[in-house]
């Protein structure tokens, strides 16, 4: 944590934290396999999976912080109206990575890069990332190359899974 408070660009990150219930949780417990974040008893909590964490060297472990309070600054659990729940949790990660990155901060394995994994620009909206997938899914759905199942625009992303879970965006509990 001392990293960001000696980096202007990343000072805010500490006020966000500061108002956030941050819980380490054992993996039976944990609502996400590696780390969430959620609304739950009326506050902003933040879970890590403890065996997950527990992988996790010090900069990973900072650089997995760092993307959990990039969601909630930017408003991914609120941006995502109409849009492919998959897709937009995909969209979110590359907006939050990409900045991470461009900060000089590391993530743990595994985290999806614009440019590594779509070769896609770097420093982009998740909306604009998500049009830009969807439109090249759409795309390949048209051409016969696309892996639905044959009912619509079946988004299926392949070998492709984000860094943590977004499933409770949604729910309040």
């Amino acid at each position: 944590i001392n990293k960001l408070a000696f980096n202007f660009e990343t000072l805010w990150f500490l006020d966000v934290l500061y108002n956030i219930n941050i819980e380490v949780l054992d993996a039976e417990k944990c609502p996400a396999p590696t780390a969430c974040v959620m609304f739950k008893d009326f506050k902003i909590n933040m879970f890590f999976n403890k065996e997950f964490i527990d992988k996790l060297n010090d900069d990973e472990l900072l650089g997995l912080i760092l993307h959990e309070t990039l969601h909630l600054s930017l408003y991914h659990n609120v941006r995502n109206k109409n849009k492919n729940g998959q897709l937009w949790n995909i969209a979110c990660d590359l907006e939050v990575n990409s900045i991470i990155n461009s900060l000089g901060f590391k993530l743990p394995e595994g985290g999806l890069m614009p440019q590594k994994d779509f070769n896609l620009p770097a420093r982009l909206s998740a909306e604009n990332y998500y049009d830009q997938i969807y439109k090249e899914l759409e795309q390949q759905m048209q051409n016969g190359k696309g892996k639905g199942n044959g009912s619509g625009v079946g988004i299926s992303i392949e070998g492709k899974c984000t860094l943590d879970s977004h499933d409770h965006w949604s729910k309040t509990e």
